[in-house]
């Protein structure tokens, strides 16, 4: 039975509940609700809470409540990051909380805060290095990770709303603040000799970096198949800094593609990320949109690999990651996954007869994508028989691929939801862009490849050895040595068997031995 979990993210800047349904190892979010409630400008001189603030507070966490009521058995954990953690009254506004709502709030610490957050990165993100920034409305985290690791971690005194009250009069930051802002930064960041060039990608978490990768659409024009894992070059922030500081706050409130909640912090937040940036010498911005939230189900859940590949057990750091992926997107469809393995291991049988034969050369990672396309293939069938594979590529496209860049996802997708060369190009016409025509043949290759396989995994036929050869006039002639041969599978696979022929651009002669 599926499990339910709500989990509130107390922020300096918003109040967040996302309720997850827990299938295995995956989670899938099912239920929403945030208040920009800006708890940071609510302190007083003496750094405690004030009544308002606390009032807002409770308030919030009433309406979270109801929420969660609306689920049966659904369980809570109620999280606190640098407001909470700061406040002077902390005791008090955690007793309240308890008393009046009944949630048990954790505060998190800010060596578990950077754990969490870094965690998020180094399970959704393709990346074996770099540094994640979490700048939220009081503070600002700062992770350091290598091999997949935590190396190092700090915390800012510093976040969005707080910078915002002490250097910009609203959306716009002054000239004269404005270089008073970045003197205080590099003050800051020279007090992390560890930070300094760096190197590798930075990855941005929570609301502010899903914000600039709204904002980098109008600077930059390379295709982006969503938010999360989207790539933005550190000049363009650059770039995005400077076309800000000409604004009015008219003109900034007024930006389509801005929040208005967020939306007169972005000249703060873009300071924040270039002076980062440019103190760690990196050269790319990757968004991550998993979270402090994410990553507490990570560290939660078991991290169980997906079916077995031709890599065997000898995984790559990035592969074992990128199979944690995989499984969770084939727990949260309930997908069997002894078929996926079947078709697995029938691709594989295929692409090393290819092999043998010299018609096709694929590296490790080319192999590696088919195989995990292998597993998901057809995955929206549950929705629609008929129309599975349309079903199959949004359900996909829609999807969050823990580990994967956005490329590899789009491959993954178009070999996933293969049908015929027609659709295949119908899908691929948005996101032309992002292939090369090698990647692209590649894809229609392996895609007319796996449906193929899938035909005999329909028709429960276990293929136990195959034989390619290829003759210069007469195309590929495929012997497949089976466990039953029946009419039925001969006219099915002769039908399959075209997709392939126009894929690899000639003639397929199919031999059936029984063994």
């Amino acid at each position: 039975m599926d499990r339910m979990i709500g989990i509130i993210d107390i922020g300096s800047n918003t109040i967040r509940l996302v309720i997850y349904e827990i299938r295995q190892s995956s989670f899938h979010p099912v239920d929403d609700f945030k208040v920009t409630a800006r708890l940071g400008k609510h302190f007083d001189d003496d750094g405690a809470l004030s009544e308002t603030g606390i009032n807002i507070l409770i308030d919030t966490l009433k309406s979270c409540r109801k929420l969660i009521q609306a689920y049966d058995n659904c369980e809570v954990r109620c999280l606190a990051t640098a407001a909470i953690r700061m406040a002077k009254n902390r005791g008090e506004i955690i007793r309240k909380i308890d008393e009046k709502i009944g949630f048990t709030v954790e505060v998190l610490e800010e060596e578990k805060e950077a754990y969490y957050g870094c965690l998020s990165a180094t399970e959704a993100l393709s990346y074996d290095r770099g540094i994640t920034i979490d700048l939220g409305g009081a503070s600002t985290e700062v992770t350091l990770f290598k091999k997949r690791k935590l190396v190092q971690a700090h915390s800012f005194p510093f976040g969005a709303v707080t910078l915002q009250k002490s250097y910009a009069k609203g959306a716009v930051i002054p000239f004269e603040q404005r270089l008073q802002l970045r003197n205080y930064l590099k003050k800051e960041l020279q007090g992390v000799p560890w930070l300094k060039n760096v190197g590798g990608i930075i990855a941005g978490l929570g609301g502010n970096a899903r914000q600039l990768a709204q904002l980098s659409t109008l600077y930059e024009d390379s295709v982006q198949i969503e938010i999360h894992a989207a790539e933005i070059r550190c000049t363009t922030i650059a770039r995005i800094r400077t076309s800000f500081g000409k604004l009015n706050e008219r003109e900034i409130m007024n930006i389509d593609v801005l929040s208005r909640e967020r939306a007169d912090l972005m000249n703060i937040v873009l300071e924040v990320f270039c002076a980062v940036g440019e103190w760690a010498g990196t050269s790319r911005f990757i968004v991550n949109t998993r979270g402090i939230r994410e990553g507490v189900l990570y560290d939660m859940l078991p991290s169980k690999e997906a079916v077995a590949t031709t890599l065997d057990k000898n995984f790559r750091l990035k592969e074992r990651v990128k199979l944690r992926g995989t499984n969770r997107l084939l727990d949260r469809y309930h997908v069997d996954k002894s078929l996926s393995k079947e078709r697995i291991q029938l691709v594989q049988r295929f692409l090393q007869s290819f092999q043998d034969a010299e018609i096709i050369n694929l590296g490790r990672k080319e192999r590696f994508l088919a195989e995990q396309a292998a597993a998901l293939f057809y995955i929206g069938q549950s929705i629609s028989k008929s129309k599975r594979h349309r079903t199959t590529f949004s359900r996909l496209m829609s999807a969050t691929f823990d580990g994967y860049s956005q490329k590899e996802k789009l491959l993954i997708v178009l070999m996933a939801s293969f049908k015929s060369i027609k659709s295949f190009k119908n899908m691929l016409q948005p996101y032309k862009g992002m292939l090369s025509k090698k990647e692209v043949r590649y894809v229609r290759r392996l895609g007319a490849l796996i449906k193929f396989c899938n035909a005999f995994i329909d028709e429960k036929c276990w293929i136990t050895h195959i034989g390619i050869k290829q003759h210069s006039f007469a195309g590929l002639n495929f012997q497949l040595y089976v466990n039953h041969h029946a009419p039925e599978l001969v006219r099915y696979s002769e039908k399959q068997k075209k997709h392939v022929e126009k894929a690899f651009a000639c003639p397929v002669q199919l031999s059936f031995v029984d063994k």
